[in-house]
């Protein structure tokens, strides 16, 4: 099945993960950016917000031309900026909106094929109200999205008590957010990550189960969940298969084999799965976004 991988997806990278020296912008972005450009293997992308508008106009016409389908990251602009969609102050919720919506008009800018965004932290005994506050928000965006070009909107499922602390969170928890945004929103789904499901506690297949028929996206990465003293632990996404790592090709391919049984992957349908696995700081970055493409290949090769 090698051979027939483009045949049932879509595959793209995090370019500032795969590459770290592209969220200073300018020349290291548009360098990044084409080495992905002229790489076959890849046909998503996933960038987050540019300041220098030339910058934006030469990578834009880089992805025209390389016919690149575009992941825009929200996400990376609320966390840059400690925003929160579901904060309890009405004022620092309706800002995180208001951040957000900006991004997403950057998005429809590059002519993004999706837009991501990230729940804020769980306030833990305020949680409900929380959660209420984390759907207006996201209606409210939805709503501005659907007076525009309706790009997808995907809301990534993070760890809750590890590292990121985010509200969603739990699969249970997702389930029930995606059902409260859909009523009115069906231009909205969740993003899944290998990564951040152990970090969860999670069993991905069963995850995969939970929230079967409203995946809008993937990621495929690697945390490090036992040794609180690993340079790695939490969610750094490191390289797969180091030591100390949760997953490699098999994890990989039992998580590839959860995708099909949901019905997330099926010939022809070719949905997007990105590999978002960031070098350490001696790591070669070519090497290992080169690593992360062998371990896709031979775990779909196991299936």
């Amino acid at each position: 099945m090698k051979e027939s991988l483009g045949s049932y997806m879509k595959v793209g990278t995090v370019l500032p993960m795969s590459f770290p020296e592209a969220a200073k912008g300018g020349e290291a972005f548009l360098g990044a950016l084409r080495k992905i450009a002229e790489d076959d293997f890849f046909s998503v992308v996933e960038i987050a917000k540019v300041k220098d508008p030339l910058v934006r106009k030469n990578a834009l016409q880089i992805l025209t031309l390389s016919r690149l389908e575009v992941g825009f990251s929200g996400a990376s602009a609320l966390l840059e900026g400690r925003y929160n969609l579901n904060a309890l102050e009405e004022e620092k919720r309706r800002e995180a909106v208001q951040v957000a919506i900006e991004a997403y008009e950057e998005a429809r800018e590059m002519g993004a094929h999706f837009f991501s965004l990230i729940s804020g932290p769980d306030p833990v005994e305020r949680r409900e109200e929380a959660f209420a506050l984390l759907v207006q928000s996201l209606r409210e965006i939805c709503a501005h999205a659907e007076r525009s070009e309706k790009i997808p909107i995907v809301l990534e499922t993070f760890d809750s008590a590890i590292d990121k602390c985010c509200l969603i969170g739990p699969s249970t928890d997702a389930l029930r957010l995606v059902n409260a945004v859909n009523k009115d929103f069906p231009l909205f789904s969740l993003m899944l990550d290998l990564s951040h499901l152990p970090l969860l506690h999670e069993r991905p297949t069963e995850s995969l189960r939970i929230l079967k028929g409203h995946i809008g996206h993937i990621h495929l990465g690697n945390c490090v969940l036992a040794d609180k003293n690993h340079p790695a632990y939490g969610d750094s996404h490191p390289p797969l298969g180091i030591p100390g790592g949760i997953n490699d090709v098999d994890e990989v391919a039992d998580f590839l084999k959860g995708l099909f049984e949901v019905g997330y992957l099926a010939l022809g349908k070719r949905p997007r799965i990105s590999l978002e696995i960031k070098p350490r700081p001696r790591d070669d970055a070519d090497a290992v976004l080169a690593g992360s493409k062998r371990v896709l290949l031979e775990a779909w090769a196991r299936i």
